[in-house]
């Protein structure tokens, strides 16, 4: 699995200069059958250091939850697995039958919030959220191949538009 630059080849994984402030944003999105919103709805500046890159970088043609940093010409300066940020599905444990067991069902959350916490990183110029939005309660295929589904942009920010509203926030 590889990331991809702007001109859609494969991206190595960035070296990330060492920074001392982070962004911690707070997203909320809002569920309306299949569709979902997402947007910013916080913003804070903190003093801290951002969790490293430990993975690959994202493909687009891949399913899951992430978040990009790019620079001015769009290229790929850190980024972030995301674990489910916006839940389709719910654990249920139950303690009838031979034993406790636990299983996932499905569930549609109307809404909630997720906090994401970036590098405050000078060369950085968009903040790029990408999750995999699947109709909620999708039935599972029991013949053929799994229907695919990719992630997509839903939300694109401009860090000094963050940055400002941060630094507003603040008082």
């Amino acid at each position: 699995m590889s990331g991809h630059d702007p001109d859609g080849g494969p991206s190595e994984r960035p070296v990330v200069p060492r920074h001392t402030t982070c962004l911690v944003l707070t997203f909320g999105y809002e569920r309306d059958g299949s569709d979902v919103a997402v947007r910013l709805v916080g913003a804070a500046r903190v003093r801290g250091i951002a969790p490293g890159i430990a993975t690959d970088p994202p493909d687009r043609d891949q399913s899951g939850a992430w978040v990009e940093l790019r620079d001015v010409d769009a290229r790929l300066v850190w980024y972030r697995h995301l674990h489910d940020p916006i839940p389709t599905t719910q654990e249920v444990f139950s303690d009838e039958g031979d034993g406790p067991t636990v299983a996932r069902k499905p569930s549609a959350p109307t809404s909630g919030e997720f906090d994401v916490t970036v590098p405050d990183l000078d060369g950085a110029a968009s903040i790029q959220l990408f999750a995999t939005l699947p109709p909620p309660l999708l039935p599972r295929r029991k013949r053929g191949a799994p229907e695919e589904i990719h992630a997509q942009m839903v939300q694109r920010l401009d860090v000094d538009e963050v940055r400002h509203s941060a630094d507003d926030q603040r008082g």
